[in-house]
């Protein structure tokens, strides 16, 4: 009976319990699912640590090499976790302040028609245009679809465009394309329902249905094939190894293992740092600074890599903890934003999956592209094309301008 107890599979789950806790005590849906992705990761290394059997590049590659950082590793990344907590205290009752762009309708549409063109380029295979599964523009995907989402009327409860947007979503998730658009449905959700708060319950089968569609998006991109059976099988078993959450935490267990073996390596910060600086070297997940390309050097991975797993490879454990830090810093700063900051924390929101899981960089174009479109707005504003009957947003647009 005490063998059953203290098995590593109920310890799993128990942990789990207490890991997502948090999700409870705040309100916005859109903190709740930042929480989880967090968390999730931490959860599969605990697995690890209290022997569930480990699986994929873990149980291949990995597990010989940083056997005896594991516990040490997961542990910097739950301190990590409960620091993010912690910095977002003061969001516990709060709820998303939506405030909409003030665009016409057909300014609307112009962003529409260019999701729609950038889509085939930015994923030529998912549209059968091309072999590669990624081109190019993946960035402008994520600010043309933030721009149409905060333009969104408040006073309008079906919003055709957030409906074919949506559409759009699903056709790429189904093509197997889920880290930005599974996140992508999710906030036209939530604002779609006038709030961020979603109850935990209905938060769950969302996730759930979710999880079920990319599993099989991805097998379906594979060219595999399942009954029903055999998905549900499947979908029991990710829950506590989902694929791409093994790849990313081998990564930073990786890291732990180059910190304690190798050296300490401040160029995977570099990389990030210059990733938000346009044309600089050594910027972006393609660079030799990468932390994918320095690790695989050691220990072959297949890319991905918690946020943290540059500071691990800089600083240890204390850069692991103080990264958690920061991130719920900045994403505590980003949400209390109002106004053309929206559409900045909608793309921050929408690439969770991508900052979490594969790392900080990709959010550089980002920022980059929403910079020029903002100076677009502005000279939109200037030649009275966009008129706001809003008086609290005029007066925020004048405090704009003066600034």
């Amino acid at each position: 009976m005490m063998n059953v107890i203290f098995s590593p599979e109920i310890t799993f789950w128990v942990f789990g319990l207490v890991i997502f806790s948090p999700l409870f005590f705040f309100k916005s849906a859109f903190v709740k699912l930042t929480l989880a992705i967090y968390a999730y990761p931490i959860w599969v290394m605990f697995g690890l640590w209290v022997g569930i059997p480990a699986t994929r590049v873990i149980r291949n590659v990995g597990i010989d090499f940083y056997d005896a950082q594991l516990g040490s590793a997961c542990f910097y990344s739950l301190l990590s976790y409960c620091l993010f907590v912690c910095s977002l205290r003061k969001l516990r009752d709060r709820d998303y302040s939506f405030h909409r762009i003030p665009l016409t309708v057909g300014q609307r549409v112009f962003f529409l028609v260019m999701l729609i063109l950038v889509l085939p380029v930015a994923y030529p295979a998912a549209w059968g245009v091309g072999s590669d599964r990624f081109g190019s523009f993946g960035s402008l995907v994520v600010v043309f679809f933030a721009v149409i989402v905060c333009s969104k009327s408040n006073s309008s409860k079906f919003d055709v465009l957030l409906s074919l947007v949506a559409a759009l979503i699903m056709f790429m998730v189904f093509h197997g394309e889920r880290v930005d658009f599974i996140l992508m449905f999710a906030a036209i959700y939530i604002i779609a329902k006038g709030t961020s708060f979603v109850s935990l319950y209905k938060l769950a089968i969302l996730v759930s249905f979710f999880l079920v569609i990319g599993i099989y998006g991805g097998i379906n991109r594979a060219g595999g094939a399942l009954d029903v059976t055999e998905l549900f099988s499947i979908v029991s078993f990710a829950i506590t190894n989902f694929g791409t959450a093994v790849d990313v935490v081998h990564v930073y267990l990786s890291s732990s293992w180059y910190y304690e073996n190798i050296s300490s390596d401040f160029r995977p910060i570099i990389n990030v740092i210059s990733s938000y600086l346009p044309l600089l070297p050594k910027s972006g997940a393609g660079s030799d600074y990468n932390f994918v390309w320095i690790l695989r050097e050691y220990i072959d991975n297949v890319g991905g890599g918690t946020f943290y797993t540059a500071s691990m490879m800089a600083a240890g454990g204390f850069g692991v903890v103080i990264s958690g830090y920061v991130y719920g810093v900045l994403f505590r700063f980003l949400f209390r934003q109002e106004l053309y900051y929206s559409p900045v924390f909608i793309a921050f929101f929408v690439m969770q999956f991508r900052l979490q899981w594969y790392g900080l960089t990709y959010f550089g174009n980002v920022i980059f592209s929403m910079t020029i479109l903002w100076a677009v707005l502005y000279v939109i504003r200037k030649q009275g094309l966009v008129v706001s009957k809003n008086k609290r947003l005029g007066r925020q647009l004048r405090d704009i301008e003066v600034g």
